[in-house]
């Protein structure tokens, strides 16, 4: 099935974010993207069993600490094992928390 994601912003890096949808683990499309938005919100699974469907936890681990440094994680299973602070992402969204547009730049 097609996914799509959003990319929001300016031509100004410093004011754009990008948003993925149910994505598998794409390493060099996230990378690309990085390079031109200052915020990323990425689906990330991180149930024992690998569906996939998502990009799971472990291999975004593998990501550049430049891309881990820029992302907010969402879409994983609630009972996760994962510290995204410890390992260099901005963190779990968490239900109800709000982003603004000045939040990203």
């Amino acid at each position: 099935m097609y996914s799509y994601g959003l990319l929001a912003g300016t031509a100004d890096k410093e004011n754009s974010l990008f948003i993925s949808t149910d994505t598998q683990f794409q390493p060099g499309l996230i990378e690309n993207i990085a390079e031109r938005v200052s915020l990323i919100f990425h689906d990330c699974e991180t149930s024992a069993v690998k569906s996939t469907v998502h990009a799971h936890y472990e291999q975004l681990l593998t990501l550049p600490a430049s891309v881990k440094n820029k992302i907010w994680l969402y879409h994983y299973q609630r009972d996760s094992k994962y510290c995204p602070h410890q390992d260099g992402f901005l963190g779990f969204v968490l239900k109800g928390q709000e982003f603004t547009f000045t939040d990203i730049s």
